[in-house]
């Protein structure tokens, strides 16, 4: 099953169902990136809410390497919509190295009845994300 995504074409504050009263299970949500870095960099996801960093890229989540230049990262996130961003850091500071784009903050919806998202994004391109939950199956390969 696929669930949206969108871009969002400014920068704008987090907000989720749960600040409005909504309860539910935490998700499992995993990011999935594919880029190549140089030796000594990598890649972390920020956003707005205490569990992606609260926008604070020294509290961002870093994102770990595997074969193929693929970085993942997981976080438990509650039904509600957040915003992140990817960016690139040094692998001896969690100072950004460089943000992914200007265009925006990443959109990402959670629904109540997931308990596990996955998440594929090409890095710089904020239009280019898919989004499955545990019952969509494998996560699509992104052209």
């Amino acid at each position: 099953m696929f669930l949206e995504a969108i871009a969002a074409s400014e920068p704008v504050h987090l907000w989720t169902d749960n600040e409005a009263g909504c309860a539910g299970p935490s998700a499992e949500a995993v990011f999935r990136v594919i880029k190549e870095l140089p030796f000594g960099q990598r890649l972390k996801v920020v956003g707005g809410c205490p569990e992606l960093g609260g926008w604070n890229p020294r509290k961002a989540i870093s994102m770990e390497w595997n074969n193929g230049h693929v970085w993942v990262a997981k976080a438990k996130l509650r039904p509600g919509t957040y915003e992140f961003k990817l960016f690139v850091a040094s692998s001896d500071s969690d100072e950004a190295v460089y943000w992914e784009t200007d265009a925006g903050n990443r959109v990402l919806k959670v629904p109540h009845a997931a308990s596990k998202i996955k998440t594929e994004v090409m890095f710089g391109k904020v239009e280019a994300m898919k989004v499955l939950s545990d019952d969509g199956g494998d996560l699509p390969h992104m052209p």
